[in-house]
């Protein structure tokens, strides 16, 4: 009998901007693969390849590198993978983050600063402070942490055990989370010889090391962002956000994106002006998109329609929706025809491109029409 249950997803940034909980259970064993990646992707957007490296890690008791720029939930999901085989996520996870400053101690324990001074002799204090006393662990950054610390971090991975000042303590962690904004293959390619074998020999110690980001970064591809965060698309923002990205090489990853969207949802435009640091350059050319609005938005729409419809006619459709869809595109096909769009060729083409979807789709609905007239008459 499987146990199952629901807890509030910790207050991380990202997490806490969506209200959701997370269906959990006691073990990796108690989640089907397909159930796994059903409520991974529930919690987030376009995570499909990350969602079974997550799963592999959990199912193997492997460690596992998630790495890729910032903004696009590593983070989020080694904690969502987490949560949702344990119901103590606090009580068994180690969390900390990794940085150029960080000394050893989280991985080695520490000195015991009372003992020595009273009595003078040197006494670690390790338990409950290690993180290989975990289930698990998720250290951000882990691959900004100076060579010392991550020597210290994988040893105890290799041995089963950690050792320091005669004192052994067991690794229990089923699997480690290491997140990073750093490319692996970048990260070592420019270190010496003997920089490059401790650092591989780090990256071996991550069994699964998987590519966090998005297949697009494109206006689209943002509008289902956006319904799968708040359950409806700005369509301006939205192509605002993903003109930034790909014709205006200025990239707005989904974090700062959702806090745009939750911004501009209420003040409008003037809230999102320097919004984490957004250049006046790139401002300026959101407000010409929106001073574009009134064809703009009738071009998305009438995209939207096509795309709609599209996946509707791609199922069996009654004889009266048939007749239905059919007067839609014929409304359609008017209205852009009469749509007038200033000096705009992107938007020109993109509503020349929507015209030529209605008209095949005008084609689907007729040959479903003439293919039932014909059955109907062979009858």
């Amino acid at each position: 009998m499987k146990v199952t249950g629901s807890i509030p997803v910790i207050p991380t940034f990202f997490t806490k901007l969506k209200n959701m909980t997370i269906n959990n259970r006691p073990s990796i064993k108690d989640w089907t693969k397909n159930e796994f990646m059903e409520e991974m992707n529930q919690h987030l957007f376009d995570y499909e390849e990350a969602s079974e490296g997550i799963w592999n890690a959990l199912n193997n008791r492997k460690n596992i590198l998630l790495y890729g720029k910032g903004g696009y939930a590593k983070s989020l999901g080694a904690e969502v993978g987490i949560q949702m085989i344990t119901t103590n996520f606090y009580g068994e996870t180690f969390l900390t983050s990794a940085g150029p400053g960080m000394d050893m101690t989280q991985f080695t324990g520490y000195t015991n600063v009372k003992i020595l001074r009273e009595e003078g002799k040197i006494f670690m204090e390790m338990e409950d402070t290690l993180y290989v006393q975990k289930r698990f662990a998720i250290i951000e950054e882990v691959l900004s942490a100076p060579p010392k610390v991550l020597m210290a971090m994988r040893d105890p991975l290799q041995r089963g055990f950690i050792c320091v000042a005669g004192k052994c303590i067991p690794n229990t962690l089923e699997s480690l989370f290491g997140c990073t904004n750093v490319d692996p293959v970048e990260w070592v390619k420019d270190m010496d010889e003997k920089e490059k074998e401790s650092a591989k020999a780090t990256l071996k110690r991550f069994h699964y090391r998987v590519k966090v980001a998005w297949k697009t970064v494109d206006s689209a591809q943002f509008a289902k962002y956006f319904v799968h965060q708040r359950g409806a698309d700005l369509p301006l923002l939205s192509e605002m956000i993903g003109w930034a990205n790909t014709v205006g090489k200025y990239e707005i990853d989904p974090r700062t994106a959702i806090g745009m969207y939750d911004i501009y949802s209420t003040d409008g435009l003037p809230g999102i002006r320097n919004y984490e640091g957004l250049p006046e350059g790139i401002f300026s050319e959101f407000q010409k998109i929106e001073a574009r609005k009134p064809y703009i938005s009738k071009v998305i729409g009438y995209e939207t329609l096509v795309t709609n419809l599209s996946a509707e006619l791609s199922s069996p459709v009654t004889e009266g929706r048939l007749n239905s869809i059919q007067r839609t595109l014929a409304m359609a096909g008017h209205e852009i025809k009469a749509l007038k769009i200033p000096d705009d060729a992107a938007y020109t083409q993109r509503l020349s491109n929507a015209y030529q979807g209605l008209a095949k789709l005008n084609q689907t609905v007729m040959n479903k029409i003439s293919a039932r007239d014909f059955i109907s008459r062979s009858l």
